[in-house]
């Protein structure tokens, strides 16, 4: 059995030494038998960043400093995410799952702990796109989870830019694109 823990942020801005989560989502996925199945481990938890949301980053997920203020710090948040992929990956053939992740969701993470954040074997769904499937990478810009997913899934990414919407985006795209 195959487990994959998709992690995702939404963060404050795009600086990766500057900014820090405001929107952690991690999904296990496990596949049996040709099966999979999804459990929510954090769903959507709102982080506080401990500094204003950039005015461009609010625009794209929707999270305002007001929806932050009484949340958790965003490290503690972070901590949390890290642990509990520890936790589910024991003992099993696990990875870490994400959308540019490598980088930009996983080097925050490093940043904002001061250290390596997740240790399991980690697949970056863009460039695996990208090494793959490099005929893609022009169709339709082939940058954004959404593009990859109409071009793989034929369909729309319902609630993109939500952490928990792209971290099960990013698992179907993945499973779309085996190779």
């Amino acid at each position: 059995m195959t487990i994959l823990i998709g992690y995702d942020v939404e963060s404050s801005g795009l600086s990766l030494t500057e900014d820090y989560p405001v929107q952690v989502s991690l999904v296990l996925r496990e596949h049996t038998n040709g099966h999979c199945m999804d459990y929510p481990l954090i769903d959507n938890m709102l982080c506080n960043p401990g500094k204003p949301i950039d005015q461009g980053a609010a625009a794209v997920h929707g999270i305002t400093d007001a929806m932050v203020a009484n949340a958790p710090p965003a490290w503690e948040v972070v901590e949390y995410a890290a642990q509990m992929a520890a936790y589910y990956a024991q003992g099993r053939e696990s990875y870490l799952v994400g959308f540019n992740s490598n980088n930009f969701d996983v080097p925050m993470a490093n940043n904002i702990l001061q250290r390596q954040a997740f240790t399991l074997p980690h697949i970056d769904v863009l460039r695996f796109a990208r090494f793959y499937f490099p005929e893609v990478r022009g169709l339709m810009g082939g940058k954004t989870l959404g593009e990859l997913h109409q071009v793989f899934l034929n369909r729309t990414l319902e609630g993109a830019h939500g952490a928990q919407a792209d971290v099960i985006g990013t698992l179907d795209l993945l499973r779309a694109m085996q190779v």
